[in-house]
């Protein structure tokens, strides 16, 4: 019979399973009743699998992207047999996981207390190089993680060159010249281990080359995870009205990505724009019939920037059809010329032109191409540019195709010196035409479909064939079922 000492042992070891199994569930080990969001759940579903060799958590301030790397190391460390997140079958002994961060301050503090909070202090044993953290070992099943700071990216990357791993994460993205190729080397630390690598940050920088790398992450290689401030439960209303009044006065892009894990483009970029949310292909229904807008950006001396866009007569979305420079053309009729040749076959209901260009409005108006023109733009330029970063992502979509204009939209800055002055202005015509057509779009009418040249001559033959059908049959019903084969004609 147990003594009332083994009655309390027994009962002691059952808390502390039980207060284990609590913080395995928990999102936060700080708060064993907190459970992960729906996206947030989502990359640890992924990560039971280890389907994916990069991971990238892009999240705003305070959605919980740092807290998902908290509880991956704690679950990767301990290895507890009810743990959602198990080692890959291909990994053998002892896991290490290499851990990048800021600063040393910054892991200490932010990180890796919040990792504590899922241990006992005994479980974990600590090793560090004077004052700053070099490692830390679970005890039972000596599972390591190691410490970098990536403050100095050139050197992290000759330190972590020592290394292999099964793991590695790079807390918030690094900065300079060195970046990507630190996120790269990073890779291949665990690679010879068919390894993962997780990349949780709020995309701040502004690194053409780790933007790139990070968007080619897609299935079966990689995927990207979208969390948002707002959509943290931690958050009380009251908080969220204030992180949201707190950023009302900072420019679009950095709101967006604050909040929403938005890629941040330049602070001094003219316009905001989202690859996933205003880049979209053209609706399978098009077709040559829909309402097209031409606009027309001239410039003779170097390109003429060419815009068409098709409005989807169900929903009254637009898209471009085109988007594109028309070179080596000097002659004003020849170029009217060019543009009727490239627009030939669709429903163009109207063009629209810059008013400044006056040469190429009269002769295209003398060519039977009558021009409208965007009202007062001088003075209404950024009040223009303001409705077409409305309308981008919610009424006005871009096709994949139009790259000259894509590329225009991320490159467009402000002038440093020159307040309200476009950097080399004159190099956007694609965009400046864009900008033109919107302020001219027509009024969504509904359905209103006008079939083309081509399809009226089908529609013509089908009448002409079902009348001629009914004629047959008129004559064979009178002649009791039968009529002669028309005779053919020999010519001579």
């Amino acid at each position: 019979m147990a003594t009332n000492k083994q009655l309390l042992q027994a009962i002691a070891i059952a808390s502390k399973r039980l207060d284990k199994l609590n913080l395995i569930d928990a999102f936060d080990g700080r708060k064993p009743e907190s459970r992960p969001t729906a996206s947030q759940q989502e990359f640890f579903d992924d990560l039971s699998t280890w389907q994916y060799s990069a991971y990238a958590v892009l999240g705003g301030n305070q959605s919980g992207k740092s807290q998902c790397i908290r509880k991956v190391i704690a679950l990767l460390l301990e290895e507890h047999p009810d743990s959602p997140i198990k080692r890959k079958e291909s990994w053998e002994g002892p896991l290490q996981i290499l851990l990048v961060g800021k600063n040393y301050k910054q892991i200490e503090e932010s990180i890796w207390r919040g990792v504590m909070s899922f241990f006992r202090e005994e479980e974990i044993h600590v090793t560090k190089n004077g004052n700053v953290l070099y490692k830390a070992t679970h005890r039972v099943t000596g599972n390591t993680v190691i410490f970098f700071s990536h403050e100095n990216p050139g050197q992290c990357r000759e330190r972590v060159q020592s290394f292999t791993a099964h793991v590695a994460i790079c807390d918030e993205m690094p900065v300079g010249h060195n970046a990507f190729k630190l996120l790269e080397e990073l890779q291949r630390r665990v690679m010879i281990n068919g390894g993962a690598f997780i990349l949780p940050c709020t995309p701040k920088s502004i690194n053409r080359e780790v933007k790139a790398m990070v968007e080619a992450w897609k299935p079966p290689n990689g995927k990207k995870y979208i969390l948002k401030s707002l959509d943290n439960p931690g958050m009380s209303e009251e908080s969220k009205t204030n992180f949201i009044t707190s950023l009302e006065t900072l420019p679009e892009s950095y709101r967006k990505c604050i909040m929403e894990g938005a890629w941040m483009t330049a602070d001094n970029a003219v316009y905001f724009f989202d690859d996933d949310r205003m880049i979209l292909p053209l609706p399978p229904t098009y077709f040559a019939g829909w309402r097209h807008v031409v606009c027309i950006d001239p410039g003779l001396d170097s390109a003429t920037g060419l815009v068409v866009a098709a409005e989807d007569p169900a929903s009254g979305f637009w898209y471009t059809v085109r988007a594109e420079y028309i070179k080596g053309i000097y002659v004003v009729a020849d170029l009217v010329q060019e543009i009727r040749s490239r627009v030939n076959g669709l429903n163009v209901t109207k063009y629209v032109a810059d008013g400044a260009s006056t040469w190429f409005i009269h002769t295209a108006n003398q060519m039977g191409m009558h021009c409208s023109t965007p009202y007062d733009k001088n003075n209404r330029r950024e009040e223009m540019m303001k409705n077409l970063q409305t309308g981008l992502g919610t009424k006005l979509f871009i096709t994949p195709w139009c790259i000259d204009l894509i590329d225009e939209f991320k490159s467009m800055q402000w002038s440093e010196t020159v307040e309200g002055k476009v950097q080399s202005s004159s190099r956007f015509h694609t965009a400046d035409a864009i900008r033109y057509l919107w302020d001219c779009i027509p009024k969504f009418e509904g359905s209103k479909l006008v079939w083309t040249d081509a399809h009226t001559a089908l529609r013509e033959a089908n009448k002409k064939r079902k009348e001629i059908e009914a004629l047959e049959a008129k004559l064979r019903s009178r002649a009791g079922g039968h009529v002669a084969k028309p005779m053919k004609v020999r010519r001579r």
